[in-house]
């Protein structure tokens, strides 16, 4: 799915554009439905994905994209650092003897590029948290909040947030890559560009078994945006589970589902044709290379 060379810098030219197409289509309705009911989660209150989403619908569609300046930034930073950290490690893994074309060689890829995400995720994460559980802050600047709060605070949840990246696109790679190996194994020949969507989806749909990540780095979040300085990994793990059970950790894995679904035919699927057409482009014809000689 895309085959770019060692630092290739259009692989971040790439990423940043098509994860910021990802977010402002579907990605941050349901990044903001999936943070709601988690967030909520935090407080003690378990609600059902049906009754979050309503009550959000009731709050208007504008309350989907709050934060979008923020969002943008860490959509760009983020997707250039995935596109270009995942193909880096897949370029390297011949040396070691690895095929990237693989499922495994995509989960190595997607686990390196997604840890590499942490960096910029952390910081970005936490202001959008921030800006949706203190209202007067919903219009101040990312730079406003993280002087308010310091780095510290934003990097708080970088173990739980390396841990979700890692895995997601580690999964989402992987599960991506054995469906569409298989299905193409099965047909017996190149699969077209609705089968690969049809693969991309569902790749990014079983990439969500690592929902715990994501309700620890969400739970420790929206702690420490209401000002408890106590919050970190382990202890919000112990309060998920001793007031909700382990179903606890599963909160919001419908959006969740959607999410890691439009994600992955984003930033594998049409990565991958993306990088495959400006290779097509950039390949010299026989005539130019003939005279070239």
């Amino acid at each position: 799915m895309g085959h770019g060379s060692t630092g290739d810098p259009r692989d971040m030219a790439i990423g940043a554009v098509l994860q910021c197409a990802e977010a402002f289509t579907l990605g941050m309705p349901f990044e903001v439905w999936k943070t709601q009911q988690i967030s909520n989660l935090a407080k003690g209150n378990w609600q059902s994905a049906g009754t979050e989403f309503r009550a959000l619908l009731n709050q208007g569609v504008s309350k989907f994209y709050h934060g979008t300046s923020a969002k943008m930034v860490e959509s760009a930073s983020k997707g250039a650092i995935l596109l270009w950290g995942t193909n880096l490690t897949l370029d390297a893994l011949p040396m070691f003897g690895l095929n990237r074309n693989t499922a495994v060689g995509g989960m190595i890829g997607g686990f390196c590029g997604g840890v590499m995400q942490t960096v910029v995720m952390s910081p970005m994460t936490f202001v959008i948290t921030y800006k949706n559980r203190n209202p007067d802050y919903a219009t101040a600047s990312w730079i406003t909040i993280l002087r308010k709060t310091g780095m510290k605070a934003a990097y708080g949840s970088a173990p739980a947030m390396a841990g979700r990246q890692g895995t997601n696109w580690a999964l989402r790679w992987f599960f991506a890559q054995a469906v569409a190996n298989k299905y193409r194994e099965m047909k017996g020949a190149k699969l077209n560009m609705a089968e690969e969507i049809f693969c991309g989806l569902l790749g990014g749909a079983l990439g969500c078994v690592n929902q715990p990540f994501e309700v620890l780095r969400v739970v420790q979040q929206a702690r420490q945006a209401t000002g408890d300085k106590t919050a970190n990994t382990r202890n919000c793990a112990q309060m998920v589970y001793k007031q909700h059970g382990v179903m606890g950790f599963y909160a919001g894995i419908i959006p969740r589902m959607g999410l890691s679904a439009w994600q992955t035919l984003f930033m594998v699927t049409f990565a991958g044709f993306a990088k495959e057409a400006l290779n097509n482009l950039t390949k010299p014809t026989a005539i130019s290379t003939h005279k070239a000689k």
